[in-house]
């Protein structure tokens, strides 16, 4: 059976323990907030981030130095009063309430943005959607806690040990509507609630798993892929360079008018240096017009006389070998083998 230094026990470590809450609490909220206020410029959950941290900002606040007078004055063998309670209580189902909604939403456009690439962003329509959605939820769930009217401090419940919590709550508020509906909310926002978060969170550990798995495994056959390449064969050597002698130049000014073309001994075994090659836009504008017949006639006449052929320098030497020159060539050719 509890007595009362079993009271005062609990009541101790529950000052200890809101104490470090509150502590933690206020201290990881503020730097939440200062993050995602100063440093986070853009980002789909900001809002949602900020207004959660608000939220448990609140309660961290509000409720814990609440929690604590609560416990003194539980440990002081005092019932407080049933509007401080019913503060309490308010402010705790208001608290807890936003909180999970907000969680419920963070969690939510998560899985929307693993499972939907193009759900990326959300505007700030959807924010202030669901930021008024969690206070609307949260003001609703409180109406029944802020309704309750006589309700008892811990030492009452701590001196009935034999009852179980069931058996208590049924015979304690068997006839009280709001108390029902108050602890009706609080099991359907912890069973409800942290079965979504739990199952989501694993359906978007999985599929994290598995495209990690998948690329891994991607990457391990590619490097595999290109060791047996090379263990195959080498690769094949690169092309030569490009010798400047194997550049074709464009056509000088001789060579693209064939009237002017040089065809002297020298122009063919010394051509003219890079220097001195025309480029087609270089070239006089006229190359391009139609040339009459009595100038085509002209510069036919005006050609230098062209070099003699093979035929003709070997009959050449031989008519000064022989002084008739009358004589064919093939003849003076039988005259000798006859000899």
């Amino acid at each position: 059976m509890y007595t009362e230094n079993n009271v005062t026990s609990v009541s101790i470590f529950t000052f200890f323990s809101v104490t470090l809450c509150m502590v933690f609490g206020v201290t990881g909220n503020v730097m939440v907030l200062c993050y995602y206020t100063l440093f986070v410029h853009k980002g789909f959950l900001r809002v949602l981030a900020i207004a959660m941290a608000t939220f448990d900002l609140l309660s961290c606040l509000v409720l814990m130095p609440l929690q604590m007078y609560l416990t003194l004055l539980t440990y002081m063998i005092r019932t407080p009063s049933d509007e401080t309670c019913q503060a309490f209580w308010g402010l705790q189902m208001f608290v807890v309430c936003a909180c999970a909604w907000l969680l419920a939403s963070w969690t939510y456009e998560m899985q929307r943005k693993i499972f939907t690439s193009s759900q990326t962003t959300i505007d700030q329509r959807r924010v202030a959607l669901e930021v008024g959605g969690a206070v609307a939820v949260a003001i609703t769930a409180s109406i029944p806690a802020v309704l309750i009217s006589g309700v008892t401090s811990h030492v009452e419940y701590l001196q009935k040990p034999h009852l179980m919590a069931v058996c208590f709550v049924a015979q304690r508020f068997l006839g009280r509507p709001w108390v029902l509906v108050y602890h009706g909310t609080i099991a359907i926002y912890l069973i409800g609630v942290t079965c979504f978060i739990i199952t989501t969170n694993m359906r978007m550990s999985s599929a994290v798993f598995r495209v990690s798995n998948s690329s891994s495994s991607l990457d391990f056959t590619a490097s595999k892929d290109s060791l047996s390449l090379t263990d195959r064969a080498l690769p094949p050597p690169p092309p030569p360079p490009i010798s400047h002698s194997s550049i074709q130049m464009p056509p000088s000014k001789e060579e693209f008018n064939p009237l002017e073309r040089n065809l002297s001994p020298e122009a063919t075994t010394h051509p003219e240096p890079l220097s001195t090659v025309k480029f087609p836009s270089q070239l006089e504008p006229n190359l391009g017009k139609p040339v009459s017949a009595a100038k085509v006639a002209s510069s036919l006449l005006s050609l230098p006389p062209s070099l003699p052929s093979k035929e003709e320098t070997k009959q050449t030497s031989e008519r000064s070998r022989c002084p008739d020159s009358s004589v064919p060539t093939s003849d003076l050719y039988q005259r000798d083998q006859s000899r």
